[in-house]
């Protein structure tokens, strides 16, 4: 007679035990957090969203005659493309690309005069462009900077991003201060010329983000600002309507590119600051508990 409360016909080894996973390590935690793999993956697709919505807006407002008409059909052709690189199944890397392809496409063609972005009349063409290159790169190696706040090349592209974004720096400083200009253009240029010299924070210690998200905002936030005052100042006829849509058509064609931007740096520059990165040192002896 058996004297266990077991079945007789139960097995006489033990169970397995379940498999027990390692322990997250806080210094791991830490180190996703001043050099992470890849960063802002929804945070583009937001973008790319947005885009989209926005230039579907644009495109609908220029058909029905809220707006101009130039470049209408195609805002609608660019929102498709946003909308359908928002959702494609997509490696890191090539949703950064597609991301800055469809974002410059609007940027370059308003500053070249076309499309929907295209407030630049009387303005010298080589202004226009030079905002282009400020916004193309400038933002997002700020983003990058302040993702990467230990990485030392951050610093060195930040410098990088500042000596192409320099034209574009140095017009809009002149601009707050030329006479001749309206205030809301002075006012513009003037807030963008601060925001760009603002970015300089950037290149404080690896203890801190130097603000590098909140000055790339303030960046495209401004330069949205400025195109819409150009637009508003002018364009012929309907100019509050064309303004507002100059204004966030703008900004949402730039974060893609700038958020783009930033993932491709960390692409190519995350797994070395992972090695070289010394989270001790970095985050210091109060955050590690």
């Amino acid at each position: 007679m058996s004297t266990t409360s077991l079945p007789e016909d139960a097995p006489s080894e033990p169970p397995p035990r379940p498999a027990v996973q390692p322990p997250v390590l806080a210094s791991d935690i830490l180190l996703e957090d001043v050099a992470p793999l890849r960063p802002a993956q929804r945070m583009l697709r937001a973008a790319l969203a947005s885009m989209a919505v926005v230039f579907a807006c644009a495109g609908a407002c220029g058909h029905i005659g809220i707006t101009r008409n130039a470049g209408a059909t195609g805002s609608l052709a660019t929102a498709a493309v946003a909308f359908g690189f928002a959702l494609a199944r997509a490696p890191y890397a090539a949703r950064a690309v597609m991301a800055i392809i469809v974002g410059l496409m609007p940027l370059t063609l308003g500053a070249a005069g076309e499309g929907p972005l295209a407030p630049h009349a009387g303005e010298p063409t080589w202004r226009a462009f030079a905002g282009l290159t400020l916004i193309a790169l400038l933002p997002g190696v700020l983003l990058f900077r302040a993702r990467y706040r230990a990485l030392t090349a951050a610093r060195i592209l930040l410098g990088i991003a500042f000596a192409l974004a320099a034209p574009a720096i140095v017009a809009a400083t002149f601009g707050a201060f030329d006479a001749s200009a309206s205030i809301p253009i002075r006012i513009a240029d003037a807030s963008l010329a601060a925001a760009a010299f603002a970015g300089a924070f950037g290149f404080m210690g690896a203890e801190t983000t130097g603000g590098g998200g909140v000055w790339a905002a303030c960046i495209v936030a401004a330069a949205a600002g400025r195109v819409g005052c150009s637009a508003w100042t002018l364009a012929p006829g309907q100019n509050e309507a064309n303004a507002a849509m100059a204004t966030l058509g703008f900004a949402a064609a730039s974060m893609p590119v700038a958020l783009g931007c930033m993932q491709l740096l960390a692409v190519w520059l995350a797994a070395g600051a992972r090695r070289k990165v010394d989270v001790h040192k970095t985050v210091g002896p109060s955050e590690e508990h």
